[in-house]
């Protein structure tokens, strides 16, 4: 059942996702009323309200704050079924959604504008390529969907390095670059501008001279970006391009008796003999740059990404040294043999074996629970349980004790929030949240085992592509920087794109990739964190 201190919650909640667009949430009397409405025929939950805000501000909040006052519309919840309708209401400076009234009913039909979510794997409907997940956590993302996504893609990887020429996969490097850098033209003044990530934001930030990098920008940070503007100018950019700024100054360091040409923009170092043609032409050149998304529009906010830079369409300067992360195998070595390909044909086999016992509807249950945990409660996911493993460099061997644990962690999270509150009504709250979330995760311990397992799976198949892929000398040859001196390392992992949806994932070798960041001396800890991993 949903309470008024439920809806007290969720207004709250709601208020801070959208004040960023100038909106804030109210709810008639009505509203309560109809979410216990036994029409429902299933009780709503206060942890799918929370979704339906965290999801619908998420890919429509800009757009329903462009509707303006008095406009209607219905937000609906394709994966629960759940449809709350909302007026705009003109307030000062500011418009309030109001929330009418909530139901669950399939094919919900209104004579006004409907905006209906999902969410899927590969559908890239943000349009914005601002972080990648790993394949193994897309059924947590989006379920049995995302599971069978990541199947699918990890198959059509098998035919690719199998040598099948019909393969619907791409596949690029995933350099270590930092910071993340966007370039291109202003579609309202047509001026050319770098930028950070606040690009896309309400009201982004664009760098179009130097004088507005000074009023925001200091440091090391200030400097390149400085690089950025007057190099970048030079390439006629149509649209604009997202990249990983490699570098602006090259080091010299003596490797086991080989001297190269070394930079270092986070944990690898990447590192290029002196005496080589690559050499030659970035020790000419400015700045360093790794272009891997185009987005194109008629405005920064409704821009789209598309995973690949077509680079040969930009103007060569000598000055600016750019690659477009395409995985480039000229040796023709990173090919499966046959004893290769039936070793990562059993484990797909498996995996699928393991996806048809993982209850759909159980999931779904499941991850309406997790979309729940947001704010202080973040912490207590099951991706974050799983990272904590990552970061420890523990490998998840047992399901049934992972799922266990899992509990344990769940517990242990909330418990933090409770000690932390400073009321006895605050400690009341976290405690009934508490039971809630435990009751709920404990329906669900027999299908979290399958779906670890299904996790493992994929990992094991995903870790067979990576090696190969690693078997191939790239580019640059790269290190990390210890205490000791320079460790080789693979590269950080690869991205895979499907052609047809523009979709993509990232393949890491996790393990090895928390290591590094463990223990690497790193040159900008700032621009990343292990969260990311």
């Amino acid at each position: 059942m949903i309470t008024k201190r439920d809806i007290t919650e969720l207004e709250k909640y709601a208020d801070r996702l959208f004040k960023a667009v100038g909106i804030d949430v109210e709810f008639t009397r009505h509203f309560i009323d109809r979410a216990n409405d036994a029409r429902n025929k299933k009780d709503i939950t206060p942890a799918e309200l929370t979704r339906l805000f965290k999801q619908s501000y998420k890919k429509f909040g800009k757009k329903i704050a462009s509707l303006g006052a008095d406009a209607q519309a219905v937000i609906n919840d394709m994966r629960t079924d759940i449809n709350m309708p909302f007026v705009l209401k003109k307030d000062g400076d500011e418009l309030d959604l109001v929330a009418k009234t909530i139901m669950r009913k399939k094919d919900f039909k209104t004579p006004n504008q409907k905006f209906a979510f999902e969410s899927f794997l590969l559908e890239n409907k943000a349009g914005k390529n601002l972080h990648l997940e790993h394949i193994e956590d897309e059924i947590l993302n989006f379920g049995v969907d995302g599971g069978r996504a990541a199947i699918n893609f990890l198959r059509s990887l098998r035919d690719m390095l199998a040598g099948a020429s019909r393969s619907s996969v791409n596949m690029t490097v995933k350099w270590d670059g930092a910071p993340a850098i966007f370039a291109g033209t202003d579609p309202e003044d047509g001026k050319f501008f770098v930028a950070k990530k606040s690009v896309f934001n309400v009201s982004p930030k664009l760098y179009k001279t130097s004088a507005e990098i000074d009023e925001d920008l200091s440091g090391d940070l200030n400097a390149k970006f400085k690089v950025a503007l007057a190099e970048f100018s030079k390439l006629g950019i149509k649209g604009v391009l997202q990249g990983d700024l490699m570098y602006t100054n090259l080091d010299t360091e003596t490797i086991d008796g080989t001297k190269y040409y070394t930079f270092q923009p986070n944990t690898i170092v990447y590192a290029v003999p002196v005496d080589s043609d690559l050499g030659k032409t970035m020790n000419d050149s400015k700045i360093g740059v790794v272009w891997h998304t185009t987005y194109s529009g008629d405005t920064l906010q409704d821009m789209k990404a598309s995973f690949g830079v077509n680079i040969s369409g930009l103007t060569k300067t000598s000055s600016v040294w750019m690659d477009d992360a395409t995985y480039k195998d000229v040796s023709g070595k990173a090919t499966f043999n046959e004893a290769e390909t039936k070793a990562i044909t059993a484990i797909l086999s498996n995996v699928g074996k393991t996806f048809q016992k993982i209850s759909g509807p159980g999931l779904r249950k499941f991850l309406v629970v997790q979309n729940g945990m947001t704010g202080a409660l973040a912490g207590a996911s099951l991706k974050t349980y799983n990272n904590s493993k990552v970061r420890a460099g523990k490998k998840i061997s047992n399901p049934k004790t992972h799922a266990k644990g899992y509990e344990q962690w769940v517990f242990d999270s909330i418990q933090k929030q409770i000690d932390k509150a400073k009321s006895d009504k605050g400690k009341e709250k976290y405690a009934n949240i508490q039971k809630e979330y435990l009751r709920e995760i404990k329906k669900h311990t027999r299908n979290l085992e399958y779906v670890i397992t299904f996790q493992n799976l994929l990992v094991d198949a995903k870790m067979q592509i990576v090696k190969k892929l690693n078997s191939v000398k790239g580019l640059t040859d790269t290190f990390i920087k210890t205490d000791t001196g320079f460790k080789v390392t693979n590269p950080e992992g690869y991205v895979a794109i499907d052609r047809v949806s523009g979709g993509a994932v990232k393949l890491v070798d996790r393990m090895e990739f928390s290591f590094n960041n463990f223990t690497a001396i790193k040159a900008w800890d700032k621009w990343k964190n292990l969260e990311n991993i």
